[in-house]
């Protein structure tokens, strides 16, 4: 039987994020009315959860919960996986100045790194991405930052920067400085920008000797530091 515990903490993983990065940061599009719905489940499974002859009789609702709990488990990972390699980021970058027009004279990649960690197992407290040392239990917190400098007219610009904080993992630009600058081509901006990519990772939940290891919510602690694995297809939450 899996653990309440389990469950709890792929929940508090999205949170989490959601916290740390912001609505507008994390919840674009279709996935504003996901987090919703997975909160929604949430709380109903928790409700549901200290009675166990209702929680046989409302399997679709737990159901419901692991679903969209397994799809946010696939975001963050894939996003905490770009975030987490610089060469990527660079190429991302490359591409998204190339789609919208904008001449890249300078990518200079930081190093991955631990920003904070989580406090201890079960505390909750707010969570900023300024104070990511409050992201809860069991949850790490890493960073990559980013220095680009980017030529362009002021439109492609901004739409450089708008695709920066949505399609380059848990993005979010931390300096901004621009300087007007007269070309063959006409007026144009230079744009020295400084971007911070942030990645979440779960920590492996003790388990008893002999045990198979999993990281809590059910994702498995054999998945590679490269991503986390969805909590649904490795049984984590039962449907």
């Amino acid at each position: 039987m899996k653990t309440n515990g389990g469950r709890q903490l792929v929940a508090q993983l999205v949170i989490v994020v959601a916290g740390a990065m912001g609505a507008s940061a994390m919840i674009v599009g279709p996935l504003e009315s996901r987090l919703a719905e997975a909160r929604a489940h949430l709380d109903a499974v928790s409700e549901l959860r200290s009675n166990a002859g209702m929680l046989m009789a409302s399997a679709p609702a737990v159901t419901r919960a692991s679903r969209a709990l397994d799809d946010y488990v696939d975001v963050i990972g894939r996003h905490s996986e770009l975030s987490e390699n610089p060469s990527r980021l660079h190429e991302v970058i490359m591409e998204l100045a190339d789609r919208v027009g904008v001449r890249i004279d300078r990518v200079q990649p930081g190093e991955p790194g631990e920003r904070a960690q989580g406090r201890s197992r079960g505390a909750r407290a707010p969570v900023s991405s300024d104070n990511p040392a409050e992201a809860g239990s069991d949850i790490t917190v890493r960073a990559t930052r980013m220095s680009i400098e980017a030529v362009g007219a002021f439109e492609g610009i901004a739409d450089f920067i708008d695709a920066l904080e949505k399609e380059t993992g848990f993005a979010r630009v931390v300096t901004l400085r621009m300087t007007p600058m007269m070309t063959e081509q006409g007026e144009m901006v230079r744009a020295t920008i400084q971007t911070e990519h942030l990645s979440f990772r779960a920590a492996p939940e003790e388990a008893p000797p002999g045990a198979p290891g999993v990281l809590p919510g059910g994702v498995a602690r054999a998945v590679s530091e490269n991503g986390v694995r969805s909590a649904h297809e490795t049984g984590g939450i039962a449907p």
